[in-house]
């Protein structure tokens, strides 16, 4: 028998195993996130270390799920874009 899994449920699964996902696609250490309220909805800004390097990427979304849903299918596809943290 086949389950079949629909996106929120698929975005979960990336969600609950944020920290593996990130260091099995991308080979860096989760280090924590923050979440901002803007003007078109939020910012998820996700922090990590990558080769003894602070980098942090960007995700913006309609509601904090959206946000939550990008970062998984980005983890998962590998299109996040880690820029250096200048904080």
């Amino acid at each position: 028998m086949r389950i079949r899994i629909d996106q929120a449920e698929k975005a979960g699964y990336y969600i609950t195993c944020l920290t593996e996902a990130i260091g099995w696609y991308y080979r860096a250490v989760y280090q924590g996130h923050t979440l901002k309220r803007t003007d078109q909805g939020w910012l998820l800004i996700v922090r990590v270390t990558m080769g003894g390097y602070k980098k942090v990427a960007f995700v913006a979304g309609v509601s904090i799920w959206d946000c939550f849903i990008q970062l998984g299918h980005g983890v998962r596809n590998q299109t996040l874009r880690f820029k250096d943290d200048l904080y």
